[in-house]
């Protein structure tokens, strides 16, 4: 017998809505398996099930293997769930209605960094809301701010590591589908640093499938300096702890190099990653070099040059973004969605 075969038992039983195509990125699953992985740690007797996109084929595999359920969107759902929590940018007024009417009694909880939620949402996660940022009257029951960013457990109390002196390893790591090519500009902006800063390397990190593979390919091959390419890398803890800087997008792998401790200049790429990299920005955890749609490369230059070239900035910043993401944030909502089903 299957988990979506059981009965509800003490911890509840949850339906997780996520989008999980390729075109969207690995984002959403990412942390809605590390938020699932705390939930069960935190009280083994939540079950859970991930309903996925279309085109998400590719995620059933891998959260059955964590130990879940995993459905297509249109295959046919029960009503009998605890709670239910959505994540992703795709949804319509519609199937947030059907989603709700899903979880009866329970909550619809909604993972969103907009300032204005749907309106049937009982709570919002809203990682990218800061004190210092005013809600609208409009907001529902939140957990806000990076204290409930949704990391793996791997990213717990990393070991600290001094900032170098001097800036030897760069990583450019745009997630592995990088559907704007950011990662081809990144390099193009190292290409004109390597004439005054000739002693760094350059690892790429990316996915197999990503579409612009190719192009990355020939500026790695056009490239005036050392550089490595590393296709579905699943060390990124290691890999992130041997870089002395990062360029990097937002979402969920700035969180991770925050809570690294590694300096970063970072790109927006989907206006959804906007509120969370300027707020860490303005708090000095990493440097926002802007939308990725309007990216020149001198600009991407500037903005890595300058973190290079000063020390005391990368220390700062390493400090800041520990301070900011300590690796605890999926332990913290999860405790509090497993509340929610005990005070049910």
């Amino acid at each position: 017998m299957n988990r979506s075969e059981k009965s509800i038992r003490d911890g509840g039983r949850w339906l997780f809505r996520v989008s999980s195509s390729v075109e969207v990125g690995g984002g959403h699953m990412t942390r809605c398996l590390s938020l699932a992985k705390a939930m069960t740690d935190t009280d083994p007797t939540v079950e859970l099930v991930f309903v996925l996109d279309l085109a998400g084929h590719a995620w059933l595999e891998p959260v059955r293997n964590a130990g879940y359920v995993s459905l297509i969107e249109g295959e046919e759902l029960s009503s009998n769930w605890s709670g239910v929590l959505m994540d992703g940018y795709q949804f319509s007024d519609t199937d947030f209605a059907y989603y709700k009417t899903l979880a009866g009694t329970g909550p619809l909880v909604f993972i969103d960094e907009s300032p204005r939620p749907p309106q049937l949402i009982d709570l919002v996660i809203n990682i990218g809301g800061f004190p210092d940022v005013v809600e609208s009257p409009e907001r529902k029951s939140e957990l806000s701010g990076l204290k409930y960013a949704l990391l793996g457990t791997q990213y717990r109390d990393m070991p600290v590591s001094p900032v170098a002196e001097s800036v030897q390893s760069i990583l450019i790591s745009f997630g592995r589908v990088d559907s704007m090519d950011a990662t081809s500009v990144a390099l193009a902006a190292l290409a004109t640093l390597m004439k005054d800063d000739a002693g760094f390397t350059t690892k790429i990190i990316m996915g197999g499938g990503a579409p612009h593979l190719k192009a990355v390919k020939q500026a790695i091959s056009n490239f005036p300096g050392p550089v490595s390419l590393a296709i579905d890398a699943n060390d990124m803890p290691d890999q992130l702890m041997k870089a002395d800087l990062i360029i990097g997008g937002g979402g969920v792998s700035l969180l991770e190099r925050m809570a690294a401790g590694v300096p970063s200049v970072t790109v927006v790429q989907a206006e959804n990653q906007n509120s969370v990299i300027v707020g860490a920005a303005a708090h000095g955890g990493t440097i926002n070099a802007g939308p990725i749609g309007s990216m020149r490369i001198e600009r991407m230059a500037e903005s890595v040059a300058g973190l290079m070239h000063s020390r005391s900035l990368r220390e700062d910043m390493a400090l800041t973004g520990r301070s900011l993401v300590d690796g605890y944030g999926a332990e913290r909502v999860a405790r509090h969605l497993n509340g929610l089903c005990a005070s049910g």
